[in-house]
């Protein structure tokens, strides 16, 4: 680390050679010396000095003014001020300037050493201390960053969870991705399946017209190669590069946007003017803003489709001539057509009630009752009659989840049943095989079989084919497939 340097400023040549030469080299510091203000002004913006040593009289510029102006320029750096005029006004004045320290000539090497150490010291508090404020004013910025990015987020976050409107969605992302990144301009190009080009679909501070007509071929650009290696892109150079034609950046950044592990478009910033740089924390802004956007597709493509079928069965559901009844898992009304609501006399809205309040039939009310509770019923019963072993219902539920099946399914499995012995009362454990369940739900298994058939023999055929393409899946959720083989089963002896 090099010695402080110090620069004294003083119109007596033979002071400025003492000072230099006798006292303060000797002492280890390096040292310049002037004989007038303005140069020490001039000198001093030019080596940055760590100390200055001035007198109060001088040519071209006065040892106040110098002063006045080295603390304009640098408020940290130290002064110390000589004088032959001692007096308490001339003091005060020195220290009201921004003065260090004040020596009266004439004065002892050691006073003036002792002046020097004190004020280089002084200096280095106010370098630490700015350094510090620095410090502190970066994190500061740093922090509210952080917090405008988060904030963002979950604007973000509530809009993809709460809208259901995609062009809302993606135009908060690209207007969120703009202003955290601190880019010019922002776009979400979507590929289009059968042309194979990008269109943007939503965009910030592009002209209307421009945004409205933008294509981009995947082959040979930078979008594309981001839709191609799944990548992200960023470009910071110097020289404007072209996207397409009239549209040059200096800076850009294009993150992916994958759905389901296929990437089906690009969300991008860009800066046209230079100078604007893209930085790695702007990156993982524009990751974390891709990632929403996906969700967002994927759940206004799920919405949609589904929106699709919801429509189509409420239409079959509700002009067909025979008597409909939609029930959600727990028997709660979900639709009930024209013609179902005259057949029972139903009335009003009752849309989320339970089917026991809204009809009467015991026949109906029956039908709704079978399924997974009497399979459960069926296992506690089973446990109970074979093994003398107590079990409750989510012990039965587990024993229909893991190894339950309406028919064969392939290998065979077993596992442990926890649950109290009738005998003894005690705890006990036995093992259980995949077959004799299988053996102890035929009886309800059975019941949903004929409730089904019973179902499909009144549904129209439009309702039945449907339920036959779109609804095995839900059969096959209620105890696997062998359900379905069971019916098929029931058909053929049939």
């Amino acid at each position: 680390m090099a010695p402080p340097l110090i620069l004294i400023a003083d119109d007596n040549r033979d002071i400025r050679e003492f000072l230099e030469q006798a006292v303060l080299t000797p002492a280890g510091y390096r040292v310049r010396s002037v004989g007038d203000g303005l140069s020490a002004l001039t000198l001093a913006r030019e080596l940055l000095p760590d100390l200055v040593i001035t007198d109060l009289q001088m040519p071209g510029l006065q040892g106040l003014d110098l002063v006045r102006r080295l603390r304009l320029d640098r408020p940290t750096l130290p002064v110390i001020l000589m004088t032959s005029e001692g007096s308490e006004q001339v003091a005060i004045e020195t220290l009201r300037a921004g003065a260090a320290d004040y020596l009266a000539k004439p004065f002892e090497a050691e006073q003036l050493l002792a002046a020097v150490g004190r004020a280089l010291a002084e200096g280095r508090r106010w370098r630490t201390l700015e350094e510090e404020q620095a410090d502190a004013r970066h994190s500061a910025a740093t922090l509210e960053r952080r917090l405008q990015e988060f904030e963002a987020l979950s604007l973000i976050g509530r809009t993809v969870t709460a809208v259901l409107d995609l062009d809302t969605v993606l135009t908060t992302v690209v207007e969120a991705a703009v202003r955290l990144t601190g880019a010019e301009e922002g776009s979400l190009l979507l590929l289009d399946a059968k042309s194979g080009e990008l269109y943007m679909r939503a965009s910030k501070n592009f002209d209307e017209e421009f945004a409205r007509t933008f294509r981009l071929h995947v082959q040979d650009s930078l979008a594309g190669q981001v839709v191609a290696t799944g990548e992200p892109v960023v470009l910071d150079e110097q020289s404007p590069q072209k996207i397409k034609t009239s549209y040059l950046v200096h800076s850009l950044l294009y993150v992916p946007l994958r759905v389901r592990g296929k990437t089906i478009g690009v969300l991008g910033v860009d800066n046209r003017k230079a100078g604007r740089t893209l930085t790695t924390e702007d990156l993982a802004v524009m990751l974390a803003m891709a990632d929403y956007a996906a969700i967002a597709i994927d759940n206004a493509q799920l919405y949609q489709a589904s929106e699709s079928e919801r429509v189509k069965l409420e239409t079959i559901l509700t002009q067909t001539e025979s008597g409909v009844i939609v029930l959600d898992p727990d028997n709660r009304v979900m639709l009930i057509n024209r013609a179902a609501r005259l057949v029972y006399r139903v009335e009003g809205d009752v849309a989320g009630r339970s089917l026991a309040e809204v009809v009467e039939d015991p026949r109906l009310l029956a039908l709704a009752r079978v399924g997974g509770d009497e399979l459960d019923t069926a296992i506690v019963q089973f446990m109970r009659k074979s093994y003398n072993l107590l079990i409750g219902e989510p012990t039965a539920e587990q024993i229909k989840i893991q190894i339950g099946s309406a028919a064969p399914v392939g290998e065979e499995r077993e596992m442990e049943v926890k649950g109290r012995d009738l005998v003894s009362g005690i705890p006990k454990i036995v093992r259980v095989h995949s077959s004799e369940i299988r053996e102890a739900v035929q009886e309800p298994i059975q019941q949903i079989v004929d409730a089904v058939r019973r179902a499909l023999e009144i549904t129209p055929p439009e309702l039945a084919s449907d339920i036959v393409d779109r609804g095995a899946e839900s059969v096959k959720c209620l105890v696997r497939s062998g359900l379905e083989r069971a019916m098929a089963d029931y058909n053929r002896a049939s």
